[in-house]
């Protein structure tokens, strides 16, 4: 993004590169300290790539631009952060939940089911514009609710998992 010229482009995706503690639970654990450091360590590296590359980002932003940056439930909170200093709070605009519909359920906690894509304008005045897939019967049917911000569904918040007694 360096190379290019600034105010060109007028929408960016950002599939943001996910943080993990993979590397401390292959570690052998002789000493706790040591694994604390490193994922300090590597928290500190990953943000400051994250923040430098908002900043080219925004850089290279047409002023009606905007961004959608694809974050996962445990990271959403650190590049929402970052996305507020270099983009500005007031540049928020919203998030889209991105259901995940593989991989195995756990059966002693409510893992996240979703991912989230965050959007962002370079200013108050963007350019956005709406998904223009019509609605199916069944989209109807599911998203049988609605009020003033649109149509939507009710879901049970409970886990499907069976607890012992």
């Amino acid at each position: 993004m360096e190379r290019l010229e600034p105010n060109v482009i007028a929408l960016t995706y950002v599939d943001a590169p996910w943080l993990n503690d993979t590397f401390s639970r292959n570690m052998r654990a002789r000493d706790a300290n040591d694994i604390r450091q490193r994922q300090d360590r590597e928290l500190k590296e990953w943000l400051i790539f994250l923040y430098k590359v908002f900043q080219q980002n925004r850089r290279i932003l047409l002023d009606r631009g905007t961004v959608f940056v694809h974050s996962t439930t445990q990271q959403n909170n650190r590049i929402r952060l970052i996305l507020d200093q270099t983009m500005g709070s007031e540049n928020f605009r919203g998030e889209f939940i991105w259901p995940i519909r593989s991989g195995a359920r756990s059966h002693n906690a409510q893992a996240p089911r979703h991912d989230t894509i965050i959007l962002y304008s370079k200013t108050n005045d963007f350019t956005y514009n709406a998904p223009l897939k019509p609605r199916t019967a069944d989209d109807l049917a599911r998203f049988n609710h609605s009020d003033t911000r649109g149509r939507f569904m009710s879901v049970n918040l409970l886990s499907p998992v069976e607890r012992p007694k």
